[in-house]
């Protein structure tokens, strides 16, 4: 569903599938590489997560939720 919403608008996730597209991929072949690529970003995000909680639990600090939304977006942004 993610990647369905994401490709209707404009931006990299648009561009990542017609440049897809344009190299001769079928649309759900495009799809499915935009499906997975967003999955590798939420894994890593989730792992980055984990890694900074036991860190932060290892030195006795709580992370907050400002620390974890600002991680998420930055796992998250797309590699120019």
């Amino acid at each position: 569903m993610i990647a369905v919403t994401q490709v209707r608008g404009v931006g990299p996730c648009k561009s990542y599938v017609d440049n897809l597209i344009a190299a001769g991929k079928t649309r759900t072949d495009a799809l499915r590489l935009l499906r997975r690529r967003l999955s590798d970003r939420v894994f890593a995000a989730l792992l980055a997560d984990e890694r900074r909680a036991g860190q932060a639990a290892q030195h006795g600090a709580v992370g907050t939720i400002n620390s974890y939304r600002d991680s998420v977006s930055t796992s998250l942004a797309w590699a120019a």
